[in-house]
């Protein structure tokens, strides 16, 4: 079928451009650029015309700067824009083009009774001195973003940002600063079937504490998913929600089978694009830990997943220089949370995250004083040393509290200073 050129007064065709010369080429209309498309459309000024999916333009229309010849065949570039064409006189200087006003948000009709709100003035306009770059910082930076090192420092410590390669954080912002608060959840496989018929594997991480938790499943099924969800949330509780990069489909499906298992109707899985990037050195620590687990024992990984992932969580973490298991244990086990956990405003839509530095567990005893007998609670490293001492030793402790020090010492000094 023979291949015309739809520019006005243009005769050329695959016809009788073989027979002229092999430097015409054709080319379609970029009808997945719509932007470009309504340029090409209107420099062919055709009236009510649409281009249809066979209508072509021949290189004759465009400038050679548009031209890519450095391939076998002859290609238009990105930008390539026809501006080339033999019109009469009467169409030479172009029609004018009529703009209409587009807002993006629908304006709220104001009554006759209301007076109209003032703008408030920009802050560089009411500084004596005034720089470019107030224009700048007012008008170009995002209105969602909020400078954390300089504006938010008693919130979200700059170490913490840098830590994430974040040198700003949007406002709606999420911050991870308590154990079981957020976990991060990934199916990682297929692997090596193992005696038990299990091919993948369920990792599940809280954010705060890094403590790890790991399942061999069968399949990747959305109904095993929420059984091992369940049975996780059993021992620790309801966290406030559950991170995960799977696709948005079979969350849906994971939220509905956890639902029918546990009776409730809120949501506890989200699909997050940070579900897995929120902490990559963790993420690369996992993989390590499975995949070197799977090429050592490729018939039997499922049996020793538990004992390697207890071992990762007694190591110190590289990012908290701490223990998950301490960090998720410290100040004692807490409570069981059994029903969900109150979600943030607005949900999670618009919100990033971040991860607030994990504090060290504080290591404290409670003794009794062997003057007046009171208990109190020390957590002194010098008495916690010399308590770890003299129980390793069989020693008895011996405490005396500050009261009854400080008794004491007066009474000596008097002593002194009567003799």
């Amino acid at each position: 079928m023979p291949r015309y050129c739809s520019a006005y007064n243009c005769k050329n065709s695959s016809k009788n451009v073989k027979l002229k010369t092999n430097k015409v080429t054709f080319h379609r209309f970029p009808k997945r650029d719509p932007t470009r498309l309504k340029e090409w459309v209107r420099q062919t000024r055709w009236k009510d015309w649409v281009p249809s999916a066979q209508s072509l333009l021949c290189s004759e229309h465009f400038e050679e700067r548009y031209m890519n010849r450095t391939r076998q065949t002859v290609h238009l570039r990105d930008n390539a824009i026809p501006t080339i064409f033999a019109f009469p006189k009467n169409l030479q200087k172009k029609p004018a083009i009529t703009r209409k006003r587009v807002t993006l948000f629908p304006e709220v009709p104001v009554s006759a009774g209301s007076t109209p709100q003032k703008k408030s003035i920009p802050r560089f306009l009411t500084n004596r001195r005034w720089h470019p770059s107030h224009f700048h910082d007012h008008y170009c930076v995002p209105k969602s973003i909020e400078w954390a090192v300089e504006e938010m420092p008693e919130r979200i410590p700059p170490a913490t940002l840098e830590k994430q390669r974040q040198l700003y954080i949007p406002k709606p912002a999420i911050q991870i600063k308590d154990r079981w608060e957020w976990l991060t959840m990934d199916v990682k496989g297929p692997f090596p079937e193992t005696k038990g018929r299990h091919k993948f594997a369920l990792t599940v991480m809280d954010y705060y504490s890094k403590w790890l938790d790991a399942y061999p499943m069968e399949t990747n099924d959305s109904k095993e998913i929420a059984k091992v969800i369940s049975d996780l949330i059993s021992r620790f509780g309801y966290p406030v929600g559950i991170l995960s990069c799977l696709t948005r489909k079979h969350i849906l499906e994971i939220n509905s089978a956890f639902g029918e298992l546990k009776n409730v109707t809120s949501q506890l899985v989200f699909s997050h694009p940070m579900g897995v990037s929120l902490d990559e050195l963790s993420k690369s620590l996992i993989y390590q830990l499975v995949s070197d687990l799977v090429a050592t024992h490729p018939d039997c990984w499922d049996v020793n997943l538990a004992a390697s992932v207890f071992r990762f969580c007694c190591t110190e973490h590289p990012t908290t220089r701490q223990t998950p298991l301490s960090l998720l244990r410290c100040g004692g086990t807490r409570p069981v949370a059994t029903s969900p956990r109150k979600l943030p405003e607005n949900a999670m839509k618009g919100r990033s995250f971040v991860i607030v530095d994990a504090l060290p567990p504080q290591r404290e005893i409670r003794v009794e004083c062997k003057e007046c007998r009171r208990w109190s609670v020390v957590s002194q490293d010098s008495e916690l040393k010399k308590y770890e001492e003299m129980k390793l030793g069989g020693e008895d402790y011996t405490y005396i509290c500050l009261n009854c020090r400080v008794a004491m010492n007066c009474k000596v000094s008097l002593e002194i200073l009567m003799i």
